[in-house]
């Protein structure tokens, strides 16, 4: 099994990474769309959803004075769009996200926003 995975992986991982970076980018961009500044700091195929004015996130402390209140807001209006993405928590990618469902994820936000 183990074998396995590693060969999908290597066979999918560009792929992967760059359906991250389209959620990624339509995510700030759909924030943007409402007025609202975020940030996408994460590594590979995991990232977080930071709602902020702040230029970078380095620090534990950076996240601190993220807006934690909206992306709560956000994240539970997504469930309701039936987009389940641990409220509050970083977003973890992987193979099975393909085009398809990162268009889905990205209309479910512009539904999201008009709830909240």
């Amino acid at each position: 099994m183990g074998m396995a995975a590693i060969k999908h992986l290597s066979e999918k991982y560009e792929e992967l990474l760059a359906q991250t970076q389209r959620l990624k980018d339509g995510i700030r961009d759909s924030y943007a769309a409402h007025g609202v500044r975020v940030l996408t700091p994460g590594i590979g195929a995991m990232f977080h959803v930071c709602v902020t004015d702040q230029r970078e996130i380095l620090t534990h402390r950076d996240m601190r004075k993220c807006d934690m209140g909206l992306r709560r807001r956000m994240d539970y209006a997504l469930i309701l769009e039936g987009i389940y993405n641990k409220p509050c928590k970083r977003y973890n990618m992987s193979t099975a996200h393909t085009a398809e469902v990162v268009d889905f994820t990205l209309e479910a936000y512009d539904r999201a926003f008009k709830r909240i």
